[in-house]
């Protein structure tokens, strides 16, 4: 990291500095994930006693990451006031700002997954809602039919002409013929 960590305990005796060693054990698990963290702010914080025998306290987590990056993450609960009962949620903290600084590595390096199942392969070209059939359109300018059944996920009355789908389509006694159709892109009206 460019700046150290700033770790804050507040409310919590952290006798042998267990809350400590484990903020700074995450922290550079962090680093391997995204090594361009330029500051953590790290607040463990216990509120005054509950008389329902907890405590509320809360850990947040606050993480700048260049160029311009800048999140929060938060997680509270209710413990006694023993030290190991709030580890897990330090735990699950620092797991989220994990997963938030991978999405962030990925998009930064161009890495965003597709998914191939929610990408269109043909277009809905004509409808013909009296008949309970219509046409597709594929990306190469074939025609295929595909009757009202082969709709999956909505009602073929809900259907536009222009909507982007994925289509499994094979060789019919007719020509092309779609046995499924499901709608991934929906024009606006």
């Amino acid at each position: 990291m460019d700046v150290p960590i700033e770790i804050s305990i507040d409310g919590i005796e952290d006798r042998g500095g267990t809350i400590n060693d484990l903020v700074r054990s995450k922290s550079e698990k962090l680093e391997q994930v995204c090594d361009h963290i330029t500051s953590l702010r790290v607040a463990v914080e216990m509120e005054d006693k509950n008389q329902r025998g907890g405590n509320p306290y809360r850990v947040r987590l606050n993480l700048n990451v260049k160029p311009g990056n800048e999140f929060a993450i938060e997680r509270e609960g209710v413990a006694p006031p023993v030290v190991n009962e709030i580890l897990p949620t330090i735990r699950e903290a620092f797991d989220a700002a994990r997963r938030k600084l991978q999405k962030i590595t990925e998009k930064q390096r161009g890495e965003v997954k597709s998914h191939p199942m929610q990408e269109a392969n043909a277009v809905i070209a004509k409808l013909f809602p009296g008949e309970d059939y219509g046409f597709l359109r594929t990306l190469d300018e074939r025609d295929v039919y595909f009757h009202k059944n082969a709709v999956v996920g909505r009602s073929f009355d809900d259907l536009r002409k222009g909507a982007g789908v994925v289509a499994a389509i094979e060789q019919g006694d007719k020509g092309l013929q779609a046995t499924s159709v499901q709608v991934v892109d929906m024009p606006s009206m």
